[in-house]
């Protein structure tokens, strides 16, 4: 998919964290870094490899600022709970303040590199600036690759209101999600050359988006979701 859309090199970095025992050292990393570019050469990319001392998460998005750099591509572990409130997640970090465009790969991946093509793009959005800093890059590599695009929007559940002094369960949705088909379709008008379907999902934006991937599964597996804390700006 990276050469699809017109990458060539790569740059491994491996993060030596001096202030934790238990990460490799500069020397261990080595064969390691070897041995996986030595795999991308046979590949047919282009291949350098660093190791940088330091905070991962700072080193990573130190090297991220390099204008060479198109693109940071980082695997999560996915931890929750105490565990991630005490460690920390790096790739959590990389996104929020890295300048370049960022691709997370979660620890629940699981395709076939070899035949993998990008066809469908899931573009959540939620009417603000921000989350539509997405569309450009979403339309981008959907020119490039044939993808569809798929926007998508959440809506809550319904609240009740004041009538006078007294509490009145008033059903919002219907209202609420007309809106979002009609903001959604405002959108898809502005994407003209790729092709784009529009969906509303009822519920918290996290398990809509989930939800939506899972009832989508059985006929199409969207490969790429562009969140707009994922992706900023296309270098």
């Amino acid at each position: 998919m990276l050469r699809t859309i017109g990458f060539s090199k790569l740059r491994l970095i491996a993060v030596d964290d001096t202030s934790n025992q238990k990460t490799r050292t500069a020397e261990a990393f080595k064969p390691y870094l070897a041995e996986k570019q030595a795999a991308a050469e046979a590949g047919g990319w282009t291949v350098e490899s660093v190791i940088v001392q330091g905070s991962p998460d700072v080193a990573i998005v130190k090297a991220a600022d390099d204008p060479d750099v198109d693109l940071v591509l980082i695997a999560t572990h996915g931890r929750t709970g105490i565990k991630r409130m005490r460690l920390g997640s790096v790739a959590d970090k990389v996104i929020k303040n890295a300048m370049c465009p960022r691709l997370v790969v979660g620890p629940n991946v699981d395709i076939d590199m070899a035949t993998y093509s990008l066809t469908r793009i899931l573009v959540p959005v939620d009417g603000s600036d921000l989350s539509e800093q997405s569309l450009p890059i979403a339309k981008h590599l959907a020119t490039l690759t044939g993808a569809q695009i798929d926007l998508l929007q959440s809506v809550s559940m319904s609240s009740g209101m004041m009538v006078g002094d007294t509490a009145a369960g008033i059903d919002l949705m219907p209202g609420a999600i007309d809106s979002a088909n009609q903001y959604l379709a405002r959108l898809a008008e502005g994407m003209a050359g790729v092709t784009v379907s529009t969906s509303v999902v009822v519920g918290a934006p996290g398990d809509g988006i989930v939800g939506h991937l899972t009832s989508r599964s059985e006929e199409h597996t969207s490969e790429l979701q562009s969140l707009a804390y994922l992706v900023c700006r296309l270098l």
